[in-house]
């Protein structure tokens, strides 16, 4: 009760300065429909006394307020009707025909202007309608030369890959590469009509498409804020898609910007071009920053100042890359590099966390990486402990209301090297077709850059099959990860063999393969997700130089796993210098003179209890002095066979 009671008590002063103000001026109105689109009012004006002009629009919609014959020194202020400062303090110097600002307001509000003049003068004030809405305009500026491209040309599809559709507000970015700020103003001025933002019940929603590969470089002088996206009005940023926005920073100012700035699915990353330092947050938005999906990098790179801020005249100071009233975070990835700052540098460094709210912050889920050095790390955490008005968590937060909730969905890493296993690593291709030549995929991880933050090397990457990828982290980055892909097709060896992949399964039904030492058929094909395996036969010797072989129960070919069930018929003929072999435990048939020809043969040993028949003709060849060892199991059975196939030597 107090609290609104005192409220009314200040607006009843602030209306009874207002009236005394302005005897002898009275309101400037508009009448429900302007004639000639304009009123003038003469005022005299007089060195240091305030005059205010409340303004009580006929209709809602925007309205330029100019001096017109005389020009006008001072500055002005511009108030709703609550009384709250919009403008503040803005100058106005004196020009024969000076035009002051748009605005926009709303039918039945009344609204003030406060002129302080810097001398005694009679000026004419202009009131004129221009829009009745405050659908956004495109502009387009090139911070290199200066260069402005105002809506109609951006429709005419002026520069290449920035397509506007003006009935809905749509913007699609698509290999745009070009030194441009794109702003999303009013009707008229570059920089937007002034607005209450009470006006609007919901903001204009502007939505920014991100296709392919862009890149935005921002060039602009110390003087001049640019922005890579900004709208300059009530409106909503939505910045949508699948493609890549690469901004390289050279100047003021926040990169991206809005009201409520909404970012989903597009990956952004912030670099510095070199040739300027002064920079601050990057993403920014007057009240409400919800990002839903995607990947953000930034490059953080220390600022030197000379001031008397933080009490010290010279200090090192880092930005965020978040900032706004309120913050929503989650399915997103986002990597702040802090660069160093002089190793020798002895003074004071101060780092905000790389969320920054003043009402509150809500991590819901993500990925979130500092990669810095312990010196900045610290600096971080002894900077939210000097501000004792924020809060700091996990050092990536501040926030002025002390409402920071970060979910155990999160998952935080902090330091210098990182490791590279804690990244989403993906193949931008996982499968090609066979033609010889070798396969070399590139590897995205968001982010970072190959070459700075890891290296890839490549393994069986040209014939058929699973290829294999080793991605190595470096500079920042350590660890190491493998990946793999498919090479689908057919391959015809000088020997006769080849190799068959669908990219489905493993090797195609009656591919044919070898190990080094054997040479297999596959007569059951296995699958890339290993829930099927394969089956495969011992068709022959790879070499005719080996003393001993052990066919193995189960292998495994680019991932896909096999069972070797049979032993072909004369599949160690040509072993003649062959003196052992053991077959596994999955062989369940041995064709006929599989071991023919193999003289020097001394011992067999049968790991399988799966043989169901031993064929005659089997062991042909093979001298008494051989010895058959076979499961104690099995023994009576397989002894019976054995020699029923012809076997005259030793059974155990």
């Amino acid at each position: 009760m107090k609290d609104n009671l005192m409220k009314s008590i200040e607006k009843m002063i602030f209306m009874l300065i207002c009236m005394i103000a302005l005897t002898g001026v009275g309101y400037v109105k508009t009448a429900a429909a302007i004639s000639d689109d304009h009123i003038f009012k003469e005022i005299d004006f007089k060195k240091g006394e305030k005059v205010t002009i409340p303004i009580r629009p006929g209709k809602t919609g925007v309205y330029c307020i100019q001096f017109t014959k005389v020009g006008f020194s001072g500055t002005y202020s511009w108030y709703n009707q609550e009384h709250e400062a919009i403008v503040e303090n803005s100058s106005l110097y004196g020009d024969d025909f000076r035009w002051i600002e748009d605005f926009y307001m709303v039918a039945g509000k009344t609204y003030y202007i406060e002129f302080n003049p810097a001398e005694d003068i009679t000026a004419t004030a202009e009131l004129s309608f221009v829009s009745a809405d405050m659908e956004p305009e495109i502009t387009v500026y090139n911070t290199e030369n200066d260069e402005r491209y105002f809506e109609e040309e951006i429709l005419e599809n002026t520069i290449p890959g920035i397509n506007w559709d003006k009935k809905n507000r749509k913007l699609v970015l698509d290999s745009v590469d070009g030194p441009y700020n794109i702003r999303f103003g009013g009707n008229r001025n570059y920089y937007g009509p002034n607005y209450d933002i009470k006006d609007f019940d919901k903001l204009i929603d502007v939505t920014v498409e991100i296709k392919g590969e862009n890149k935005l470089s921002i060039k602009g002088g110390t003087s001049r804020f640019w922005w890579a996206i900004e709208t300059a009005g009530p409106y909503s940023l939505n910045i949508i898609g699948d493609g890549t926005l690469d901004v390289l920073v050279g100047s003021n100012g926040s990169m991206i910007s809005g009201q409520d700035v909404v970012i989903d699915g597009p990956t952004i990353n912030f670099e510095f071009d070199g040739d300027f330092e002064r920079y601050r947050e990057y993403i920014c938005a007057d009240r409400n920053l919800e990002v839903k999906s995607g990947t953000i990098f930034a490059e953080l790179r220390p600022r030197f100042m000379e001031s008397s801020y933080f009490d010290r005249t010279e200090y090192y100071l880092y930005y965020e890359v978040f900032r706004a009233d309120n913050i929503s975070f989650e399915n997103t990835n986002v990597i702040a590099y802090y660069e160093d700052f002089p190793s020798d540098y002895e003074g004071a460094v101060y780092a905000y966390g790389m969320f920054y709210a003043y009402n509150d912050i809500n991590i819901k889920s993500g990925m979130i990486f500092m990669v810095a050095n312990e010196k900045v790390i610290n600096a971080v955490d002894e900077n939210a402990k000097r501000l004792t008005d924020l809060y700091a968590k996990e050092s990536i937060c501040s926030c002025y209301e002390d409402k920071i909730n970060i979910s155990d969905n999160t998952l935080i890493f902090k330091g210098k090297p990182i490791d590279i296993n804690n990244f989403d690593i993906s193949l931008e291709q996982d499968e090609y077709k066979y033609d010889g030549k070798a396969k070399t995929p590139k590897v995205i991880i968001n982010g970072l850059e190959e070459g700075k933050d890891f290296t890839v090397s490549y393994e069986d990457n040209v014939k058929p099959g699973i290829a294999k990828v080793t991605v190595k982290g470096i500079g920042s980055f350590w660890g190491s990860k493998k990946l793999k892909f498919i090479i689908s097709g057919r391959e015809n060896t000088k020997e006769g063999t080849t190799q068959s992949y669908d990219g489905i399964h493993g090797l195609q039904l009656s591919s044919i393969f070898d190990d080094g030492k054997l040479i297999y058929k596959v007569t059951k094909e296995g699958t890339l997700d290993g829930k099927t395996a394969g089956k495969v036969t011992v068709i022959g010797l790879k070499k005719k130089s080996l003393k001993k072989v052990s066919v193995k129960s189960l292998l495994t070919v680019n991932g896909v796993k096999y069972k070797v069930t049979a032993i072909g018929k004369k599949a160690f003929k040509k072993g003649k210098k062959l003196k052992s072999i053991v077959i596994g435990k999955n062989v369940a048939k041995i064709g006929k003179k599989a071991f023919a020809g193999c003289k020097k043969l001394k011992s067999i040993k049968i790991k399988s209890k799966k043989i169901k028949k031993f064929v005659k003709g089997t062991f042909k060849g093979v001298k008494k002095t051989c010895v058959i060892k076979v499961p104690k199991a099995k023994k009576k059975v397989y002894a019976k066979k054995i020699k029923k196939a012809g076997f005259k030597g030793i059974i155990k």
